[in-house]
C-alpha cells in the first residue's frame, strides 16, 4: 500500500530525529532522548538535551579583550573535528553560526542548536539528515 506525503514527511522527521539522537562527538551538544505528545491529529516529538553552562562562542569574540591566538586555534580545531564527523555521518548543520557554538565551563566548543530539514520524495535509505 502506498504511504502518504503526510506520512511519509512524518516518518522522514522522526528518522531524522534518532539519527541524531544516536550521534556522539567531544564538541557536540548530546541528545538525551526524545518524548512523544499528542496534539490532535500529530504526535509532537520533543529532543531532550544536555545542559551546557557557559557562553557561545559569538558572546566571546565580541567582547572588547581580543582572544589570544592559541585560544583561536583551539577552537577552530574543536570546530573543524565537530563538523568533519557530522559530515561523515552525512549530517550537515543548516545554520551554523558563532551563537550556535556554546562554550562548556572547560573553554571547549559544543556544537548546538539543531533543526531538521524538510524533504519529500526522497527514498528513505536517501534521505539527507540536515541539522
Amino acid at each position: 500500500s502506498a504511504v502518504s506525503p503526510q506520512t511519509f514527511q512524518s516518518i522522514s522527521e522522526h528518522f531524522c530525529q534518532i539519527i541524531i539522537i544516536l550521534l556522539r562527538h567531544a564538541n557536540l551538544v548530546q541528545y538525551l532522548g526524545m518524548c512523544c505528545t499528542e496534539q490532535e491529529d500529530s504526535i509532537v516529538v520533543n529532543l531532550l538535551v544536555e545542559h551546557v553552562g557557559g557562553s557561545n562562542l559569538g558572546a566571546v569574540l565580541r567582547a572588547r579583550d581580543p582572544v589570544p591566538v592559541d585560544r583561536l586555534r583551539h577552537y577552530a580545531t574543536q570546530l573543524l573535528s565537530v563538523l568533519d564527523y557530522l559530515h561523515s555521518n552525512s549530517v550537515v548543520h543548516k545554520v551554523l553560526s558563532a551563537n550556535r557554538v556554546l562554550l562548556d565551563s572547560h573553554g571547549n566548543l559544543r556544537l548546538t542548536d539543531y533543526s531538521i530539514a524538510k524533504r519529500l520524495g526522497t527514498p528513505v535509505n536517501d534521505f539527507p539528515v540536515t541539522v
